[in-house]
């Protein structure tokens, strides 16, 4: 097989050319058909396809393959066009998961799992069909109000996935994972996770204020306790102190972890406003909180309490939630490295739809299995450091890679000696364990809200607050900052670190503030109306005043979910980046030796994160090259977020965001 056009779904390889059948019998349509492309397609040339075929074009599976909804005619026409390399059905046995029980795990062969269909589906008729088969339990749930999935889940007989897989609205099937959120084994260990990496933050008035972090938990926090009550008996709602909305429609207890890590990203004593030395790292902000049990709970009611991430997400983001934080994650069956399932595909939809929000998820603890939301490519994916400032180093987190070879986790944040709100006190506050990346989570978001604080009150570039160089940043640019102020822990050779990823967040290593410091920000961020189509390239100019501060770039962009969520890569965009230097020696994102960028080597095709790191850089006029290698769904274009600090010239760089 030629492995540049395998197509890899539900563990089967195969090269669509191989498998097409010059006799395909039109009177039978099936349920879909695999496109495959002779190369990336240009703007026009999706756009010549859809017109003349009516194809979406959105529904990417690698490589350089797109599942589409068309009759049997259109596809045999599809098959003479030069743009098309191949086009063979979706088979049923394609639309399982071959982590899905196939053989009875419980003595009623009955195991739980999640349906994605056809957007086309009548979910009614689906849902007498999954009856008919003997489905019990099932909840319909319909996300395509704010842009989301029609699903279902269901109890059903493992011996019937076959059956199911063969209906005609079935796009996918997966097992409900497993999820994993709690570490409350008591340490000794009693210092606050600010220190070093937000602390110094607060000292310029950015706290948080006008920004507003969802959390999504085992429950809501308990709004009686001092970091959250209202002062003036508010309720939760637009007027409250702390706390925008509370999402609870089964009604759970408020939570301990749930209390504990919602005081992590924003508590604040009402009694003594930002002097507690347990606050949060965005003490300013407000919360919406929401309960991530009605992500696997079965309801058939005709108002199911049960829900999906996306929904969850987009719930938040109604209420305000710009950043979403996570201290939880899925495990799927099977054990080894973190797969990519429904779970992360509805957050890199989410992140995709709405390109001003971030995403956060803990990598889970020590010993376990990562999984997303975390591993989700547009999401944030966060272990913990220990608290010691001198020797920071890994203090609790599942280590990557992804199943599909992406760096994960992506950094850290101190997880360790942190203590914060007590579930059932008026105003306690101490320890739960000794280190968590539950912990970690919410602080790193409260990281990203003091970012995003500083775009909006104008600090970039002169370091000043300047209303007039306001402007909303996109959640990769938010990505893309906390990983800029990444600092490596390990002097391993292979950097990024499998368990620690691109490092310790300090702010200070990217926030600046003031002019006495020779370090200048600049930065650029397009979003997907101004961003780039297969083939174009964007190239910023960038000069080095001195080469005595190290030269840094990152690259992050927010990329659409797979067609289905069990391809071998879930990779859809490809952007490279190239930094030349002023005698024309190019450093490639991403290739390092021991955590310095060295010139050589091939483009990172998997993360959609990349850096160059250049100690001593030479004096003079440096190119960063944004290369749009491969944009297979854009939105029209693929956007993304740029980052370059050092000794250099920073200017206002404006952008659709701007205010």
């Amino acid at each position: 097989m030629n492995s540049e056009f395998v197509v890899s779904i539900a563990g089967r390889r195969f090269d669509p050319l191989q498998a097409q059948s010059d006799d395909e019998p039109a009177a039978r349509s099936p349920k879909a058909w695999i496109v495959q492309v002779t190369r990336p397609l240009t703007a026009d040339q999706i756009t010549r396809l859809r017109t003349t075929f009516g194809l979406r074009l959105t529904a990417y599976v690698p490589n350089l393959a797109y599942i589409e909804r068309v009759s049997a005619d259109t596809a045999m026409a599809l098959r003479k066009d030069p743009a098309i390399r191949a086009v063979i059905r979706f088979e049923d046995g394609l639309s399982v998961s071959p982590e899905a029980p196939t053989t009875p795990t419980d003595d009623d062969d009955i195991a739980a799992f999640t349906i994605l269909v056809f957007p086309d589906t009548d979910l009614d008729a689906a849902r007498d069909a999954l009856a008919d088969l003997g489905g019990k339990l099932i909840t319909v749930l319909d996300a395509t109000v704010s842009g989301g999935e029609k699903s279902i889940r269901l109890n059903l007989d493992v011996h019937k996935l076959e059956a199911v897989g063969a209906l005609p609205f079935v796009l996918w099937v997966e097992p409900v994972p497993t999820i994993v959120d709690d570490h409350s084994g008591v340490g000794t260990t009693l210092q606050p996770g600010t220190a070093g990496m937000i602390a110094s933050i607060w000292e310029h008035g950015l706290h948080g204020e006008h920004q507003v972090i969802g959390i999504l938990d085992n429950g809501p926090a308990d709004l009686h306790h001092c970091f959250f009550i209202d002062g003036e008996g508010r309720p939760p709602g637009p007027d409250h102190r702390k706390i925008i909305q509370v999402r609870n429609a089964n009604e759970q207890d408020p939570g301990s972890h749930a209390t504990f890590v919602a005081g992590c990203a924003a508590g604040d004593d009402v009694g003594a406003p930002g002097s507690s030395p347990c606050r949060g790292g965005a003490y300013g902000a407000k919360l919406v909180l929401g309960n991530r049990r009605t992500l696997t709970i079965f309801d058939p009611s005709p108002a199911p309490m049960a829900s999906t991430l996306f929904a969850e997400l987009s719930a938040a983001h109604a209420a305000g939630a710009v950043i979403h934080s996570n201290s939880w994650h899925a495990t799927p069956p099977g054990g080894g490295h973190a797969t990519y399932d429904v779970t992360a595909a509805d957050v890199d939809s989410f992140a995709w739809l709405n390109e001003d929000c971030l995403v956060l998820g803990s990598s889970g603890n020590s010993g376990e299995q990562q999984g997303p939301p975390g591993t989700a490519k547009n999401a944030l994916c966060v272990s913990a450091a220990t608290a010691d400032p001198a020797a920071p180093s890994l203090g609790d987190g599942a280590p990557g890679l992804t199943a599909d070879g992406r760096v994960k986790p992506d950094l850290m944040v101190v997880g360790c000696g942190v203590e914060s709100a007590l579930n059932g006190t008026t105003c306690r506050t101490g320890p739960r364990s000794a280190c968590a990346s539950s912990y970690a989570t919410p602080l790193a978001a409260a990281a990203a809200a003091l970012v995003r604080q500083y775009f909006l009150e104008g600090f970039h570039p002169t370091g000043f607050a300047t209303p007039g160089d306001a402007f909303v940043p996109s959640g990769a640019l938010l990505k893309a900052m906390l990983l800029h102020a990444a600092v490596p822990v390990e002097t391993a050779a292979a950097y990024p670190s499998e368990s620690t990823g691109w490092g310790l967040v300090r702010l200070a290593e990217c926030l600046v503030f003031g002019a006495a410091s020779p370090r200048r920000l600049q930065i650029w961020d397009l979003r997907n109306a101004a961003g780039l189509s297969t083939g174009q390239e964007n190239a910023y100019m960038v000069e080095v005043l001195d080469g005595a501060d190290r030269l840094k770039v990152t690259l992050a962009w927010t990329e659409p979910a797979p067609a289905v969520p069990g391809v071998g890569a879930a990779t859809v965009n490809n952007l490279d980046l190239v930094v030349t230097s002023p005698d024309q020696t190019r450093y490639l994102g991403n290739v390092m030796v021991a955590g310095r960028s060295v010139s050589g080597g091939s483009p990172d095709v998997v993360n959609p994160v990349e850096t160059v790191i250049i100690d001593a850089p030479a004096v003079g006029l440096w190119t960063v090259t944004v290369v749009a290698t491969q944009v297979n769904v854009g939105n029209p274009g693929q956007g993304f977020a740029l980052a370059v600090s050092g000794a250099i010239v920073a200017e206002s760089s404006g952008g659709p965001g701007r205010t």
